[in-house]
């Protein structure tokens, strides 16, 4: 895959892929803060209109037991458009005295205490039964859970619906906070592009360094020294072996002008014999020159291995 990217040209962007981790929080804990209020929105909705359920009980309770006596069945008016999703029955000594509209002559449930869900209307139903303690009375008083439904649906709307408007607003906010937060990043780029390649020292920004960046720098600082400590130790080692090559190079000189210069054969036999030898000492001194700079070049910790100094020394005194 980083080949394929390399080769593509499109590297990973870090602002685009913060940017995308903070929008996926901010939208899952969105989620999460949305399901919890209808959750709470529901129960408390619920837990209200149970209570006001079993109140319309009360009352109807509280009216049944003064006017038993007039069993005529009536139906209560609706007057409000609310009232078609609200149901009530009474009955007295197992006769309906009152209902409304939206229920039949037959009672909503075999209750007679407490709640319960029923089935009435192709709709489900909540339902609170209580009987008169004075008068043979039964109360039924039921609602629609679909007008529950509703309920909590305006409570959401009226609160996470803003949030949906606020999101794109989130969103572009939290793009300038991750821009201007990398912005360092692009300082330092802009910085190191515009350097030239002899400049090896310190890189510093402008204003306070952020503290994730100081590691950074500080690593890089380190490589521009061990580079500038390289390329030191390449201009000592091109001017040491200019300097202890004019010595071998000048003796082969000579002894190769008294070989042309020679008189006799063994005069010019000599001489030739010093030229070789004169080679051989530069060729010498070129490989330890070599081992010096390579040495020097090398790691602190590259070239360590246990070593008999006894051996060393020996082998120093004796050459």
């Amino acid at each position: 895959r980083r080949q394929r990217r390399s080769m593509t040209g499109q590297a990973p962007s870090l602002q685009r892929r913060l940017l995308l981790g903070a929008l996926a929080v901010v939208l899952l804990l969105w989620c999460a803060t949305s399901a919890f209020v209808w959750w709470d929105a529901k129960h408390e909705v619920d837990e209200l209109l149970d209570a006001h359920l079993a109140q319309s009980a009360a009352l109807l309770v509280a009216q049944g037991a003064h006017g038993s006596d007039n069993d005529e069945g009536a139906n209560a008016p609706l007057l409000h458009p609310y009232a078609r999703f609200v149901a009530f029955q009474v009955w007295h000594e197992g006769k309906l005295i009152s209902h409304s509209p939206n229920t039949g002559h037959s009672p909503l449930s075999s209750l007679q205490e407490g709640f319960e869900m029923v089935r009435l209307e192709d709709d489900d139903w909540r339902l609170f039964a209580s009987r008169g303690t004075e008068s043979d009375l039964q109360i039924y008083v039921a609602e629609r859970l679909s007008a529950r439904g509703e309920i909590v649906r305006a409570i959401l709307d009226g609160l996470l619906l803003p949030v949906v408007f606020v999101l794109p607003l989130a969103a572009l906010a939290v793009w300038g906070v991750v821009r201007k937060g990398l912005a360092p990043l692009r300082t330092l780029s802009a910085t190191l592009a515009m350097r030239s390649p002899q400049a090896l020292e310190g890189v510093s920004l402008p204003g306070e360094t952020p503290g994730e960046l100081k590691p950074l720098l500080h690593a890089l600082n380190q490589l521009f020294d061990r580079i500038r400590a390289l390329l030191d130790n390449e201009r000592r080692f091109t001017a040491d072996a200019a300097h202890e090559l004019r010595t071998p190079i000048a003796a082969i000189r000579a002894q190769a002008q008294v070989a042309m210069g020679a008189a006799d054969e063994t005069q010019r036999q000599h001489a030739l014999q010093s030229t070789l030898m004169g080679c051989d000492r530069a060729t010498h001194l070129v490989e330890q020159l070599l081992t010096l700079s390579r040495l020097e070049a090398a790691e602190p910790g590259d070239m360590r291995a246990p070593v008999n100094l006894g051996a060393v020394a020996q082998r120093v005194v004796a050459e």
